[in-house]
């Protein structure tokens, strides 16, 4: 798909933030380890998708 076709993308309606997904993910994990998980997905880009791989496939 060549970059010009890139701007014709439109998000669906039913399409969460990301900070919502992120929130939904923490449900279930323990409160006290969350801002770890956090800080170890401000490393990179790569560091955030792998610690969030939900927003690849929302």
């Amino acid at each position: 798909m060549p970059r010009s076709a890139h701007r014709d993308w439109h998000s669906t309606a039913q399409r969460l933030d990301t900070i919502d997904l992120l929130a939904v993910s923490n449900q279930g994990r323990i409160p006290k380890l969350i801002p770890i998980r956090f800080g170890r997905m401000l490393q990179s880009s790569f560091a955030f998708l792998r610690g969030e791989v939900e927003v690849l496939f929302e």
